[in-house]
């Protein structure tokens, strides 16, 4: 009607974290008709409201991830009965307000004699840039790059500790967390290292003789016996503990050496 209010749509914007009760704008009236407006209302909106004086505020917290736009009406009414609908479009501004989360357990097992550790892994809903530090009890043995966390040194089990502990930090920039981490050695089984044997004897030894013992390194081997082969097997044996005594009778001038190959077991 002739009398009717005319309102201008409303566009404005409002920062995320912004709190109850903040004004985001004023409803801008063209004309109010017959006489002055006397009463506005929201229509499909339940995170705004609007006093009597057409001035937009916020009535529940407002989320960027959840929603970015809020569109509604507002109807305005005057004193004589007429009203009008215009439309409100209000944009919500991302605010780094949400504190990364590591999704990483927090306890590894990883094999001795290797430098691996861990790799540090949070998630940002602000999707922010996120680094990754270390700190604490054993830091100090560790490299980190990149939220890879790796051994200076890598462990070894017989001669290190088997447990190690610090406490990882991912940052926005902003807002950080902080999370024990527990990293465990594990003992992985070794082979034995056989020292190279090498020895003389006079061709006259008796048959029997102890011409000298194996020394090995037996890393995390259980070792129970050895065995001989090569072109002296029949002039020697070995026992379970390693020495090697002759078997036979020698002539040097018919043969002066014999090449022999030993395995563990």
């Amino acid at each position: 009607s002739i009398g009717a209010p005319v309102l201008e749509n409303f566009i404005g914007s409002v920062d995320e974290d912004k709190a109850i009760d903040t004004t985001v704008g004023r409803v801008k009236v063209l004309k109010s008709g017959n006489t002055d407006i006397t009463r506005y209302v929201l229509i499909d909106t339940t995170r705004f409201k609007i006093d009597k004086y057409g001035e937009i505020k916020i009535s529940k917290p407002l989320d960027y991830e959840i929603k970015q736009v809020h569109i509604f009406q507002v109807f305005a009414t005057n004193g004589a009965g007429d009203g009008k609908l215009a439309n409100v479009t209000i944009n919500i501004t991302d605010i780094n307000d949400n504190t990364p989360s590591f999704t990483n357990s927090n306890t590894n097992s990883v094999a001795e004699n290797q430098t691996d550790a861990i790799t540090l892994e949070a998630t940002d809903a602000d999707g922010n840039t996120l680094s990754y530090s270390i700190s604490g009890t054993d830091a100090g043995i560790f490299n980190i790059l990149d939220g890879v966390v790796t051994f200076k040194n890598a462990p070894d089990y017989k001669n290190d500790k088997h447990t190690y502990t610090f406490i990882a930090t991912v940052s926005d920039g902003k807002l950080s967390v902080n999370r024990d981490i527990i990293i465990t050695v594990t003992n992985e089984p070794e082979a034995p290292t056989l020292l190279a044997f090498s020895q003389s004897i006079k061709d006259d030894v008796g048959l029997g003789t102890k011409i000298g013992k194996i020394t090995f390194d037996k890393g995390d081997s259980n070792i129970k016996s050895f065995t001989l082969s090569g072109d002296g097997i029949t002039y020697f044996k070995i026992t379970n503990d390693g020495n090697v005594t002759t078997n036979a009778t020698f002539n040097a001038k018919t043969k002066d050496q014999y090449t022999l190959k030993l395995k563990a077991k």
